[in-house]
């Protein structure tokens, strides 16, 4: 009987590249999902990221804007100055404004270290600002430099003794909460020891830290403007910079809003407003303060300190700063009703 053999198939090669065009097919469709996957997780994660930088600039703005002290005296109790110095980096001046006031503080320091004893009053004299350093030690490593919000308080003591004599009675009117900020004061240290600090120098300090990569913050001035207290007229006050932006936004969504500008300087008072050093604006009845804070992912200021670092320079090209930010930021918006 003759013995049987089995017979063996082998695959032909028109199999073999059907089955590696599949898989190929296939391993592109889950890479695809993958990097989206990716993608969408680092986009999630900045968010993340961004959005709690935020919160550490809006809340204490909105905190701080509505308990504002504002005396019907004719004085300035709040004022915004925008003004070039050596921390601005990239920063537009409209971009980087420096806010004065005064508040009751919820998280003012009430006593002084070692003592129990009580700091007396409760109005605080405040400063906001952006700066671009860095926050730990004077370096000259311009890798070291990030863009970070600073917010100093001054405790009631030295608020009272040298800030608000200042507001009340200015030297120069056009300096107005300036005279002080520029100045010196006894004010407590990061231990809550009183020592007589350079208040230019210590809104920096590293206690005053209180956001990091904070490339952007702009204030819009709501208010009605009453020269015709029978036809108030709802008018907005923000920096040059943004007035074009602003106006054809409000447009666009069928608004009649008179949008004002101003490029260096607003001094509030109750009922007033001074723009850019000229004569109070009069007849004015504030509405609000918005303002909108705008954050460098984590991965956009990673691009920003590899650029300060090879080019040995804080202070990168305008236009691949603005690439950077505009690639790698989100913009958080807040809105504060002044007390006025």
């Amino acid at each position: 009987m003759p013995s049987l053999q089995k017979q063996h198939s082998a695959f032909t090669l028109v199999e073999i590249l059907t089955a590696t065009a599949i898989m190929m097919i296939l391993i592109v469709a889950i890479l695809r999902i993958s990097v989206d996957a990716f993608r969408a997780y680092e986009s999630a994660t900045a968010m993340l990221a961004t959005s709690a930088e935020s919160r550490d600039v809006i809340v204490p703005l909105q905190q701080d804007i509505e308990s504002a002290i504002i005396r019907n005296d004719g004085n300035t109790w709040i004022q915004i100055e925008h003004e070039a110095d050596d921390y601005q980096g990239n920063l537009n001046l409209g971009s980087s404004p420096k806010l004065m006031l005064f508040t009751p503080a919820p998280d003012r320091v009430k006593y002084e270290n070692g003592q129990a004893v009580q700091i007396p009053g409760d109005v605080c004299a405040v400063h906001y600002r952006i700066a671009h350093r860095s926050p730990h030690i004077q370096t000259a490593d311009p890798s070291q430099c990030i863009y970070g919000f600073y917010r100093s308080i001054v405790d009631a003591q030295a608020s009272f003794d040298t800030a608000l004599p200042i507001a009340l009675n200015p030297k120069n009117k056009n300096d107005g909460l300036l005279e002080f900020w520029r100045g010196s004061a006894d004010v407590l240290d990061r231990e809550n020891k009183r020592v007589s600090q350079d208040l230019q120098d210590w809104i920096h300090d590293l206690h005053n830290f209180r956001a990091s990569h904070i490339v952007g913050l702009s204030f819009s001035i709501w208010y009605y403007e009453l020269s015709d207290p029978t036809n108030p007229r709802l008018e907005v006050l923000v920096h040059s910079d943004f007035a074009s932006d602003l106006q054809n936004n409000l447009g666009k969504a069928g608004l009649d809003i008179q949008v004002q500008n101003y490029t260096r300087s607003l001094k509030i008072a109750n009922g007033s407003i001074s723009i850019d050093g000229a004569a109070p604006k009069e007849n004015i009845q504030f509405k609000n303060i918005s303002f909108s804070v705008t954050v460098l992912s984590p991965e956009g200021a990673k691009i920003l300190r590899g650029l300060q670092q090879s080019l040995s320079s804080p202070k990168i090209p305008q236009a691949k700063f603005d690439e950077v930010v505009l690639q790698n930021s989100h913009t958080f918006t807040g809105s504060a009703r002044v007390g006025l």
